[in-house]
């Protein structure tokens, strides 16, 4: 756990609960509620082998930044710059060799998601890549 100011600590977590969009965590080492306060805003690190999988053509946002994106037939797109987490869906913006491009993050738009091969495949709808 990173507070905005301050130290960072290992905190141990001993339960979760989730309730609608929020996740509530209660750390052995957090005692009262003044305590839990100020953590407020804090940054949780997570070790990348100790993050939940995900489902295939599913991805958390970090690690797709870098990942090369190709249409199905083979085509370069660019590579992804940032994932823009907006309300109707995620989207990625794609550096292009000349242009960027927005790609929305839809079952029928992206196909493919090849962590192996750090690839991305879409299936442009049409006028996308125009």
């Amino acid at each position: 756990m990173e507070p905005v100011s301050g130290e960072a600590r290992l905190l141990h977590i001993k339960a979760v609960a989730i309730r609608g969009a929020s996740v509530y965590l209660h750390f052995d080492e957090i005692e009262n509620k003044d305590e839990a306060d100020s953590l407020a805003g804090a940054y949780i690190n997570i070790r990348y082998d100790e993050i939940l999988p995900v489902e295939n053509n599913t991805f958390y946002h970090f690690e797709v930044i870098g990942f090369e994106v190709v249409t199905s037939k083979g085509e370069y797109v660019g590579a992804v710059r940032k994932v823009m987490d907006l309300p109707a869906n995620d989207v990625l913006m794609i550096q292009g060799k000349d242009r960027e491009y927005l790609i929305p993050v839809v079952k029928n738009v992206i196909k493919k998601v090849d962590r192996k091969n750090a690839r991305i495949v879409i299936e442009p709808i049409e006028g996308l890549l125009d």
